[in-house]
Protein backbone atom coordinates (compact mmCIF):
# COMPACT_ATOMS: atom_id res chain seq x y z
CA UNK A 1 0.00 0.00 0.00
CA UNK A 2 1.18 3.59 -1.26
CA UNK A 3 1.92 6.25 1.39
CA UNK A 4 -0.54 7.87 -0.26
CA UNK A 5 -3.70 5.80 -0.24
CA UNK A 6 -2.66 5.35 3.73
CA UNK A 7 -3.42 8.70 4.11
CA UNK A 8 -6.70 8.42 2.44
CA UNK A 9 -7.54 5.79 3.84
CA UNK A 10 -7.09 7.82 7.52
CA UNK A 11 -8.90 10.11 6.90
CA UNK A 12 -12.23 8.81 7.61
CA UNK A 13 -11.14 7.94 10.69
CA UNK A 14 -9.71 10.97 11.15
CA UNK A 15 -13.37 12.58 10.52
CA UNK A 16 -14.52 10.26 13.26
CA UNK A 17 -12.16 11.47 15.95
CA UNK A 18 -14.00 14.70 15.65
CA UNK A 19 -16.48 13.12 17.91
CA UNK A 20 -13.88 11.81 20.49
CA UNK A 21 -12.57 15.42 20.55
CA UNK A 22 -15.87 16.55 21.33
CA UNK A 23 -16.22 14.43 24.27
CA UNK A 24 -12.60 15.56 25.73
CA UNK A 25 -13.15 19.96 24.96
CA UNK A 26 -14.05 22.12 27.43
CA UNK A 27 -16.46 24.64 28.28
CA UNK A 28 -17.62 27.43 31.07
CA UNK A 29 -16.89 26.32 34.86
CA UNK A 30 -19.59 27.76 37.28
CA UNK A 31 -21.65 28.99 34.75
CA UNK A 32 -25.37 29.33 33.41
CA UNK A 33 -26.62 28.33 30.28
CA UNK A 34 -26.80 31.23 27.54
CA UNK A 35 -27.95 32.72 24.96
CA UNK A 36 -27.58 34.23 21.22
CA UNK A 37 -30.26 36.79 21.88
CA UNK A 38 -28.18 37.72 25.16
CA UNK A 39 -24.61 37.94 23.06
CA UNK A 40 -25.45 38.52 19.66
CA UNK A 41 -21.69 39.13 18.63
CA UNK A 42 -20.65 35.89 19.62
CA UNK A 43 -18.98 33.72 17.53
CA UNK A 44 -17.90 30.32 17.40
CA UNK A 45 -14.70 29.10 15.21
CA UNK A 46 -15.06 25.19 13.66
CA UNK A 47 -12.82 23.32 11.26
CA UNK A 48 -13.87 23.61 7.96
CA UNK A 49 -15.70 20.48 6.66
CA UNK A 50 -16.71 18.08 3.62
CA UNK A 51 -20.23 17.95 5.81
CA UNK A 52 -19.65 15.10 7.71
CA UNK A 53 -19.21 16.36 11.35
CA UNK A 54 -21.20 18.50 13.19
CA UNK A 55 -20.36 22.15 14.61
CA UNK A 56 -20.16 20.82 17.85
CA UNK A 57 -17.49 18.20 16.69
CA UNK A 58 -15.42 20.70 14.79
CA UNK A 59 -15.51 23.24 17.36
CA UNK A 60 -12.12 24.77 18.56
CA UNK A 61 -12.24 28.72 19.44
CA UNK A 62 -14.58 31.68 20.36
CA UNK A 63 -14.45 34.85 19.00
CA UNK A 64 -16.27 38.44 19.28
CA UNK A 65 -17.62 40.36 16.12
CA UNK A 66 -16.67 43.89 16.07
CA UNK A 67 -17.05 45.10 12.71
CA UNK A 68 -19.07 43.77 9.53
CA UNK A 69 -16.62 41.76 8.44
CA UNK A 70 -14.00 41.09 11.35
CA UNK A 71 -13.69 39.13 14.52
CA UNK A 72 -11.85 39.24 17.01
CA UNK A 73 -9.88 36.20 18.83
CA UNK A 74 -6.77 34.36 20.62
CA UNK A 75 -3.42 34.64 18.26
CA UNK A 76 -2.39 30.65 20.03
CA UNK A 77 -5.99 29.17 18.21
CA UNK A 78 -4.11 29.29 14.97
CA UNK A 79 -0.73 28.05 15.63
CA UNK A 80 -0.02 23.99 15.35
CA UNK A 81 2.98 22.83 16.57
CA UNK A 82 5.42 20.81 13.96
CA UNK A 83 6.50 17.99 15.58
CA UNK A 84 9.46 17.11 12.94
CA UNK A 85 10.67 21.00 13.22
CA UNK A 86 10.28 21.97 16.61
CA UNK A 87 8.56 24.88 15.02
CA UNK A 88 5.08 26.57 14.60
CA UNK A 89 2.80 26.40 11.60
CA UNK A 90 -0.16 29.54 11.28
CA UNK A 91 -3.74 27.33 10.22
CA UNK A 92 -4.56 28.69 7.00
CA UNK A 93 -7.60 30.67 6.50
CA UNK A 94 -9.24 28.00 4.66
CA UNK A 95 -9.09 25.79 7.16
CA UNK A 96 -11.71 27.30 9.07
CA UNK A 97 -15.35 29.04 8.92
CA UNK A 98 -16.65 31.67 11.84
CA UNK A 99 -20.02 30.68 12.87
CA UNK A 100 -22.95 33.64 14.14
CA UNK A 101 -26.27 33.32 14.89
CA UNK A 102 -26.37 30.51 16.90
CA UNK A 103 -26.20 29.13 20.67
CA UNK A 104 -27.03 25.48 20.27
CA UNK A 105 -23.38 23.75 18.25
CA UNK A 106 -26.00 20.86 17.43
CA UNK A 107 -28.11 23.34 15.27
CA UNK A 108 -27.62 24.20 11.39
CA UNK A 109 -25.91 27.66 11.14
CA UNK A 110 -24.04 29.47 8.27
CA UNK A 111 -20.56 28.76 7.85
CA UNK A 112 -18.92 32.20 6.89
CA UNK A 113 -15.76 31.96 4.87
CA UNK A 114 -12.54 33.27 6.30
CA UNK A 115 -10.10 35.17 4.00
CA UNK A 116 -6.87 36.38 6.33
CA UNK A 117 -6.11 35.25 10.04
CA UNK A 118 -4.10 38.51 11.06
CA UNK A 119 -2.24 37.55 14.61
CA UNK A 120 0.06 39.94 16.44
CA UNK A 121 3.42 40.33 15.06
CA UNK A 122 4.67 40.26 18.57
CA UNK A 123 2.66 36.93 19.70
CA UNK A 124 4.99 34.12 20.51
CA UNK A 125 3.84 30.89 19.53
CA UNK A 126 4.57 27.76 22.13
CA UNK A 127 4.71 31.04 24.61
CA UNK A 128 1.71 29.52 27.04
CA UNK A 129 1.63 32.92 28.64
CA UNK A 130 2.24 35.39 25.43
CA UNK A 131 1.35 39.07 26.25
CA UNK A 132 0.15 39.72 22.82
CA UNK A 133 -2.04 36.46 22.41
CA UNK A 134 -4.88 38.28 20.04
CA UNK A 135 -5.80 37.90 16.02
CA UNK A 136 -8.08 39.28 13.45
CA UNK A 137 -10.36 37.06 11.11
CA UNK A 138 -11.25 38.63 8.24
CA UNK A 139 -14.74 37.49 7.08
CA UNK A 140 -15.33 37.36 2.74
CA UNK A 141 -18.33 38.94 3.34
CA UNK A 142 -20.21 41.10 5.44
CA UNK A 143 -22.19 40.16 8.36
CA UNK A 144 -25.53 41.37 9.29
CA UNK A 145 -25.03 40.70 12.95
CA UNK A 146 -24.60 43.41 15.12
CA UNK A 147 -21.10 43.94 16.18
CA UNK A 148 -19.94 44.88 19.52
CA UNK A 149 -17.52 47.94 21.11
CA UNK A 150 -14.31 47.21 22.44
CA UNK A 151 -13.39 48.39 25.44
CA UNK A 152 -10.63 51.54 25.07
CA UNK A 153 -9.95 52.50 28.62
CA UNK A 154 -9.05 51.28 31.67
CA UNK A 155 -11.30 49.00 33.96
CA UNK A 156 -11.52 49.31 37.97
CA UNK A 157 -10.77 46.58 39.84
CA UNK A 158 -14.07 44.35 41.01
CA UNK A 159 -16.35 45.49 37.63
CA UNK A 160 -18.22 42.23 37.77
CA UNK A 161 -17.49 41.08 33.92
CA UNK A 162 -19.05 38.40 31.88
CA UNK A 163 -17.26 35.90 29.72
CA UNK A 164 -19.02 32.79 27.27
CA UNK A 165 -18.10 30.39 25.68
CA UNK A 166 -18.62 26.44 24.88
CA UNK A 167 -16.19 25.57 26.86
CA UNK A 168 -15.87 22.79 29.50
CA UNK A 169 -17.97 22.66 32.65
CA UNK A 170 -15.93 20.48 34.73
CA UNK A 171 -12.06 20.75 35.29
CA UNK A 172 -10.05 17.54 37.59
CA UNK A 173 -7.35 19.55 39.03
CA UNK A 174 -5.24 16.18 39.47
CA UNK A 175 -5.29 14.27 35.82
CA UNK A 176 -5.24 18.29 34.22
CA UNK A 177 -8.48 17.20 31.76
CA UNK A 178 -12.07 19.09 31.05
CA UNK A 179 -14.82 17.09 31.38
CA UNK A 180 -18.68 17.80 30.16
CA UNK A 181 -19.55 19.67 27.53
CA UNK A 182 -23.11 21.42 26.86
CA UNK A 183 -24.03 22.18 23.20
CA UNK A 184 -25.33 25.42 24.32
CA UNK A 185 -23.50 28.63 24.57
CA UNK A 186 -22.82 28.94 28.44
CA UNK A 187 -21.68 32.25 30.50
CA UNK A 188 -20.21 32.79 34.16
CA UNK A 189 -19.68 36.70 35.81
CA UNK A 190 -16.35 37.21 36.98
CA UNK A 191 -14.72 39.90 38.83
CA UNK A 192 -11.85 41.82 37.20
CA UNK A 193 -8.65 41.37 39.56
CA UNK A 194 -5.89 43.87 39.70
CA UNK A 195 -2.71 43.13 37.91
CA UNK A 196 -0.97 43.36 41.21
CA UNK A 197 -3.48 40.37 43.34
CA UNK A 198 -3.23 37.97 40.17
CA UNK A 199 1.10 38.48 40.26
CA UNK A 200 0.95 37.89 44.00
CA UNK A 201 3.49 34.92 45.14
CA UNK A 202 0.45 32.61 45.61
CA UNK A 203 -0.80 33.02 42.17
CA UNK A 204 0.92 34.07 38.42
CA UNK A 205 4.30 35.48 40.75
CA UNK A 206 5.16 38.23 37.94
CA UNK A 207 3.88 36.54 35.10
CA UNK A 208 1.28 39.15 34.13
CA UNK A 209 1.87 42.24 31.81
CA UNK A 210 -0.09 45.52 31.46
CA UNK A 211 -1.45 44.14 28.42
CA UNK A 212 -2.89 41.24 30.09
CA UNK A 213 -6.06 41.19 32.80
CA UNK A 214 -7.17 38.95 35.00
CA UNK A 215 -11.13 38.06 36.69
CA UNK A 216 -11.98 35.68 38.64
CA UNK A 217 -12.63 34.40 42.22
CA UNK A 218 -10.24 34.11 44.73
CA UNK A 219 -11.42 31.06 46.16
CA UNK A 220 -12.05 29.69 42.69
CA UNK A 221 -15.17 28.00 40.96
CA UNK A 222 -16.14 30.59 38.22
CA UNK A 223 -13.45 30.38 35.22
CA UNK A 224 -13.51 30.28 31.58
CA UNK A 225 -11.72 27.06 30.35
CA UNK A 226 -10.06 25.48 27.45
CA UNK A 227 -12.21 25.29 24.37
CA UNK A 228 -13.40 28.87 25.38
CA UNK A 229 -10.12 30.53 24.10
CA UNK A 230 -10.43 33.36 22.21
CA UNK A 231 -13.85 34.04 23.62
CA UNK A 232 -15.06 37.51 24.70
CA UNK A 233 -14.39 39.06 28.26
CA UNK A 234 -17.66 41.33 28.27
CA UNK A 235 -18.08 44.57 30.66
CA UNK A 236 -20.96 47.19 31.42
CA UNK A 237 -20.62 50.50 30.06
CA UNK A 238 -23.17 53.14 29.63
CA UNK A 239 -26.26 50.46 29.09
CA UNK A 240 -24.56 48.16 26.85
CA UNK A 241 -21.66 45.83 26.73
CA UNK A 242 -18.41 46.59 25.49
CA UNK A 243 -15.05 43.66 25.16
CA UNK A 244 -13.03 44.32 27.28
CA UNK A 245 -10.62 40.85 27.26
CA UNK A 246 -10.11 37.62 25.07
CA UNK A 247 -10.08 34.48 26.72
CA UNK A 248 -6.46 33.46 26.93
CA UNK A 249 -4.65 31.18 29.16
CA UNK A 250 -4.86 30.35 33.09
CA UNK A 251 -3.15 27.54 35.30
CA UNK A 252 -5.89 25.21 35.39
CA UNK A 253 -9.31 26.37 35.73
CA UNK A 254 -10.97 27.72 38.20
CA UNK A 255 -8.58 26.43 41.07
CA UNK A 256 -8.45 28.93 43.88
CA UNK A 257 -5.52 31.99 43.84
CA UNK A 258 -5.45 30.94 39.83
CA UNK A 259 -7.84 33.73 38.08
CA UNK A 260 -8.39 33.13 34.35
CA UNK A 261 -6.19 35.29 32.22
CA UNK A 262 -7.14 37.54 29.68
CA UNK A 263 -5.36 39.56 26.64
CA UNK A 264 -6.68 43.36 27.74
CA UNK A 265 -8.37 44.51 24.39
CA UNK A 266 -7.75 48.40 25.24
CA UNK A 267 -3.55 47.67 24.93
CA UNK A 268 -3.99 46.76 21.56
CA UNK A 269 -6.94 49.48 20.32
CA UNK A 270 -4.29 51.31 17.64
CA UNK A 271 -3.46 47.64 16.55
CA UNK A 272 -6.71 46.98 15.54
CA UNK A 273 -7.84 49.78 14.37
CA UNK A 274 -4.87 49.16 11.56
CA UNK A 275 -6.88 46.96 9.98
CA UNK A 276 -11.05 47.22 10.82
CA UNK A 277 -10.11 51.46 9.99
CA UNK A 278 -12.94 52.76 11.37
CA UNK A 279 -12.45 53.49 15.19
CA UNK A 280 -13.87 50.14 15.73
CA UNK A 281 -16.60 51.78 16.98
CA UNK A 282 -19.20 48.47 16.46
CA UNK A 283 -23.16 48.86 17.39
CA UNK A 284 -23.19 48.07 20.67
CA UNK A 285 -24.91 44.96 22.53
CA UNK A 286 -27.71 46.54 24.66
CA UNK A 287 -27.17 45.56 28.54
CA UNK A 288 -30.76 44.13 27.85
CA UNK A 289 -29.93 42.00 24.92
CA UNK A 290 -31.14 41.98 21.81
CA UNK A 291 -31.33 39.92 18.24
CA UNK A 292 -32.01 41.38 14.92
CA UNK A 293 -30.43 38.64 12.61
CA UNK A 294 -31.92 36.31 10.65
CA UNK A 295 -30.79 32.51 11.42
CA UNK A 296 -29.70 30.58 8.16
CA UNK A 297 -29.77 27.24 7.01
CA UNK A 298 -26.27 25.96 7.28
CA UNK A 299 -24.55 26.32 4.45
CA UNK A 300 -21.79 23.26 3.08
CA UNK A 301 -18.28 24.83 4.18
CA UNK A 302 -16.70 22.15 1.73
CA UNK A 303 -13.80 19.97 1.82
CA UNK A 304 -10.34 21.68 2.44
CA UNK A 305 -7.09 20.76 1.84
CA UNK A 306 -5.75 16.78 3.29
CA UNK A 307 -2.86 19.24 4.98
CA UNK A 308 -5.07 21.03 6.87
CA UNK A 309 -7.83 18.86 7.94
CA UNK A 310 -4.58 16.88 9.13
CA UNK A 311 -3.45 20.24 10.72
CA UNK A 312 -6.73 21.27 12.34
CA UNK A 313 -7.39 17.69 13.80
CA UNK A 314 -3.75 18.39 15.97
CA UNK A 315 -4.85 21.53 16.99
CA UNK A 316 -7.99 20.06 18.46
CA UNK A 317 -6.17 17.79 20.82
CA UNK A 318 -3.08 20.41 22.03
CA UNK A 319 -3.51 21.16 25.45
CA UNK A 320 -0.33 21.38 27.74
CA UNK A 321 -0.35 20.59 31.34
CA UNK A 322 -0.07 23.37 33.63
CA UNK A 323 -0.09 27.27 32.63
CA UNK A 324 -2.22 25.92 29.70
CA UNK A 325 -4.10 27.92 26.50
CA UNK A 326 -7.83 27.61 26.32
CA UNK A 327 -8.36 26.58 23.41
CA UNK A 328 -9.67 23.29 22.75
CA UNK A 329 -7.72 20.08 23.37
Amino acid sequence: MTSVQSILLAVPALLASFGAVADIQQRIIGGVESSIDRWPSMAALVAASNGTATLYQRQFCGGNLIDERWVLSAAHCFFQEDTLTSGWTQIPAEAIRVVLGTDNLLDDAEELVVTNIITHPDYEPGNNSSPNDIALIELANTSEVPAARVNTGSIATGTEAVVMGWGATRYDPFTQEPSNFPTFLREVEVPVVSNSTCNASSSYSGLITSTQMCAGEQAGGKDSCSGDSGGPLMIEENGEYVQAGIVSFGNGCALANYYGVYTRVSSFVDWIDDYVGNGISGSGVPSGGSDNRDKSDGLGAGFIGLYAMLLLAGLLRGRRPGKSYRSKP
